[in-house]
Formats: C-alpha cells, structure tokens, sequence
C-alpha cells in the first residue's frame, strides 16, 4: 500500500473510535489491520422509589417535657418492598424509634429541635426531616390568641368564675374520657383550626398549656388586637349572644343542647308579651344582665 493511500486512512479515521491498530510488514508486503470498536454510552439515572413526602405533627411548637406525636407520610414508587422506620431527633428523646409514627418527649430546654425519619426496605431508603419548636412558637398573623391569663388581668372576676365551671377542666375531661381523639380538639382547647388563617397560634399550632380548656376567646375570639396598643379596644373583640356560639360544639354530633333547645319553647321569639320587664327571662343580653346581679333596668 503506498503512502499517500496510508495516510489518506489514517487521516479519515482517526476521529472515530479506534481502539488499536496492529502493523504487520513482512520481507516483500506491507499489511496494515485497523479494528474499530463501536461503543454505546447510556446515561445512568437513580430514582429514589422511597420518599418521604412529609413528617405530620399536631403542632408546630409544645411546651418544654411535653409528648408531641409524629407521623411519616410516604410515597412508594413500583419496585418498593416493605418499610421499617428509624427515628432520630437532635434533642430530646422517643418512646420508641421504631415504626412509622412515634411519640417524642421534648426536652425541658427551649428551642428549635430537629426531627428525622429514615424509611427503608432493605435496598433503598428515603429520608425525611422536620424542625419542631419547644415553648418557641411566634405567630405569624394577627390577630392570634393570647390566653386566658392575658383575660384575667383585667376581668379576674369572671376569671375566677369561669375557673369553677367545665369549661375550664374540658381538656381534663377529654384526656380522662378514654378516647381524646384529635378530633375532639376543637371543642375542648383554644383555637384549632378557629378560621381559614394560618400562623395565629391557638393549640392546632403551638399545642402548649396555655391553649388548652374551653377559654374566654373561644367564645370572644383571638384577642391580640383588643390589647395591641396597651388599653383594651371593646370594639376589637367578638361580644355576641347568638345561640350558635355555643351551639358549634353543643350540638347534636356529642351533646344534645343544641338541639333540645331548638326544640323547646325556649327558641321561641319574644312576641307574646310587650313588657319589658319579661325579657330578663326570655332574650340573650337581658339576661346576661340580670344574671350578672345588674337589675336597674328591669
């Protein structure tokens, strides 16, 4: 083979994939073999089949030496076999590690604390984390919930009466009744989920004492705009004696008020009689008056 046809070949072909080439030459003749090797390269992708879409919690932030529940929610891609849980927490400690929802006692030391899961099948393993807040909550919206102390600053008096009646040992007597489902919540603590509003507090957020019992905002509302700028505003703070304010949790789902009463004489309007002196008995706000021991109007 001449030069110039060598060269030719070898020009063209360099640019491919040539793996070796062997030269031959004998006495006489001149050989020349090119083996070319074709080689595929595919792009290797790993999909995690386990994920752990989220750690649910009752409450963003517990009061210190609290127990807060979590619960790993997951996602299995085809493929994925079963799952065993593993817990780790930065403070504070589990009752148990193992399974995929755990109760945690949180520390006696405020702060932010950091709560992990590993769920794996042997194989593959996906890994979920979530911040929890001990005696840290800080509400986001306003207005939010303050408390039944921040009440009784200033109406101690109906503190002190409201003390004495079941509104006041409502978690109590959940906690006692055998099934303090988180269902219950709403009408037995202080703001769970009270409207569409997100980051006001009440116990469905920062599941602490203070948030616990049937208190004064249940019925009056979140009461930090009432007391924002120092002197209590009458007009920021919900006063109604619709008979619904109680009827949202004395209704007929548990307790049978509600209902009773709406079939009782008791719901009749005030038409019958044009004496004032009757409404005492017989309408919401006189009635409130007349309880209170304020009789000059009747």
């Amino acid at each position: 083979m001449s030069k110039r046809i060598r060269h030719f070949i070898v020009s063209v072909l360099s640019p491919a994939l040539i793996l070796g080439v062997a030269w031959f030459s004998g006495c006489e003749n001149e050989k020349e073999i090119i083996k070319t090797v074709e080689t595929i390269v595919r792009d290797t992708v790993t999909v995690n089949i386990i994920s752990v879409d989220s750690i649910y919690a009752l409450a963003d932030s517990v009061t210190e030496g609290a127990t807060i529940k979590f619960t790993a929610n997951t996602t299995l891609q085809a493929g994925a076999g079963a799952l065993t849980f593993s817990w780790f927490a930065s403070g504070g400690e589990f009752h148990s590690t193992q399974g995929d929802t755990v109760e945690w006692k949180a520390p006696d030391e405020p702060g932010v604390y950091i709560v992990s899961v590993h769920a794996t099948d042997g194989t593959n393993i996906g890994i979920g984390t979530r911040q929890v807040g001990v005696a840290m909550y800080i509400p986001t919206v306003t207005p939010f919930f303050l408390g039944d102390v921040a009440c009784a600053n200033c109406h101690s008096s109906q503190h002190n009466d409201w003390a004495e009646t079941g509104h006041a040992h409502a978690w109590q007597t959940l906690m006692e009744s055998g099934h303090p489902a988180s269902y219950c919540f709403p009408c037995h603590a202080v703001g769970y989920e009270p409207s569409p509003l997100t980051g006001n507090s009440g116990y469905d957020e920062a599941a602490i004492e203070k948030f616990v019992n049937v208190q004064c905002e249940n019925c009056h509302g979140a009461a930090s705009d009432h007391l924002a700028n120092g002197t209590p505003d009458p007009t920021k703070v919900d006063v109604s004696f619709n008979v619904q304010t109680c009827g949202k949790c004395h209704d007929g789902t548990h307790h049978p008020f509600l209902t009773d009463w709406e079939q009782s004489p008791h719901n009749l309007d005030v038409t019958a009689h044009s004496s004032a002196s009757c409404s005492g008995c017989h309408e919401g706000v006189a009635a409130a008056y007349r309880l209170s021991g304020d009789v000059s109007n009747f």
